[in-house]
């Protein structure tokens, strides 16, 4: 149930809250204890979100959505600070454990993860630290959760993130961090969620994930030291039995025109199943995204462009490249410089005055982390506004792309 309240009116409805307080100023960080929304149980292998007594205060500030320049926007109220949660569904039993497959398993005991969320579940914005921020409706923030407050490249490093299949999924992973600089050895990390705000959070010893995909019934993942897997339930991930055998760090993958494309380490691989995989063409790429019956990759050396995963062309799009997403009939490519947009990724014009690190789209609208820990929306891709802005150590590694975008 979700209940929205300004200036003394309330109304119900159902799924998820957006709760709009006061016609007066509001403070620029957090808001008092009684204003945070509980977090559900706690411990390895469960719910991350703290328990009884431990609230999660949900940092908006409303006032702060200029588009670069000084001033408040007149488009969004100065007096409303925004909380978002839905309700969780019931509890799944544990899956079982795959059997004559090298699985990566969690640490601890297998989770009960929720049930899939039917909804549509808009954005997730992850980083540094296991930060990680959603909006169901790709606008509208909150649900700010992280692990610790200055994260590194190590266990608690989110790297790559997808919405798909009724859940909020991020992984990651690398060295376990022992403290004063120390690092041991390597885990996988992945944290899954069907409402935002109640995370089951699992990692165990093994290669980090750089790339996460879901289609055909499976969520597909690549990484370091030429690591492929599957899985079907989230929790157990079976190492594909004729993965390739090279070390290359994989970065990004994307499904689309029924198959899979993952890119990273001067590669570009293809894959009809999520199984067995054939290297098409080696190049730069870092990012990947399909949109408009298309997959474009990009990299250090611009982009590239690819329908059957077979026949790749080389475009000039000014790089280097960080990132990519597809929404509203047009590419959005980013990195720390500049944004670039295009309709036919032939011709593609420069933004320099927008500097986004990653970005993404969801719900119809673009999603941009920037340094700093700020997120940024925009409808066209031209112009952009700030969402939202709590000032954190940990900054932005990945934007979840919304499957839907055809």
């Amino acid at each position: 149930m979700w209940t929205t309240q300004a200036c003394g009116a309330t109304a119900a409805f159902v799924l998820w809250v957006i709760v709009a307080t006061g016609c007066s100023s509001v403070p620029d960080e957090v808001l008092g204890d009684d204003d945070g929304w509980k977090g559900a149980g706690g411990g390895s292998g469960g719910f991350e979100g703290g328990g009884a007594g431990n609230r999660m205060p949900l940092d908006v500030d409303a006032r702060s959505v200029e588009s670069g320049d000084a001033g408040p926007r007149a488009d969004v109220s100065p007096s409303i600070d925004v909380r978002v949660t839905r309700e969780a569904g019931p509890l799944l039993p544990p899956p079982p454990r795959p059997q004559g497959a090298v699985v990566y398993a969690p640490e601890s005991a297998a989770p009960q993860l929720p049930s899939p969320n039917p909804e549509p579940l808009g954005a997730l914005i992850a980083g540094y630290g296991a930060r990680r921020v959603t909006a169901p409706d790709g606008q509208v923030f909150g649900n700010d959760v992280q692990s610790i407050d200055q994260g590194f490249d190590d266990w608690d490093n989110l790297r790559a993130s997808t919405v798909d299949g009724g859940y909020y999924v991020a992984v990651g992973g690398g060295p376990k961090n022992e403290g004063g600089g120390s690092f041991g050895r390597g885990y996988w990390r992945v944290l899954v969620s069907a409402n935002g705000i109640d995370w089951v959070d699992m990692r165990g010893v093994g290669n980090w994930f750089g790339g996460v995909a879901y289609g055909k019934g499976l969520w597909v993942a690549a990484g370091g030291n030429g690591w492929w897997g599957h899985s079907k339930d989230l929790v157990y991930w079976v190492q594909n039995p004729e993965h390739p055998t090279n070390n290359s760090a994989y970065r990004d993958l994307a499904f689309g025109n029924d198959m899979f494309i993952a890119v990273g380490g001067g590669n570009r691989m293809m894959s009809r199943d999520g199984l067995k995989w054939t290297q098409r063409t080696a190049g730069s790429s870092q990012a990947i995204v399909f949109g408009g019956g298309k997959f474009v990759a990009v990299g250090s050396d611009g982009c590239a462009v690819t329908s059957d995963g077979i026949t790749w062309r080389e475009r000039a799009c000014s790089g280097p490249v960080r990132d990519v997403t597809y929404g509203n009939g047009r590419f959005v490519a980013s990195d720390r410089d500049q944004l670039l947009l295009s309709e036919d990724t032939v011709m593609w014009t420069k933004l320099p005055t927008q500097v986004m690190t990653r970005v993404g789209f969801a719900q119809g609208v673009f999603v941009g982390g920037t340094p700093g820990g700020i997120i940024k929306t925009s409808v066209d891709g031209k112009t952009w506004k700030i969402a939202y802005r709590k000032s954190l150590a940990n900054d932005w590694n990945t934007v979840a792309t919304s499957p839907s975008e055809p």
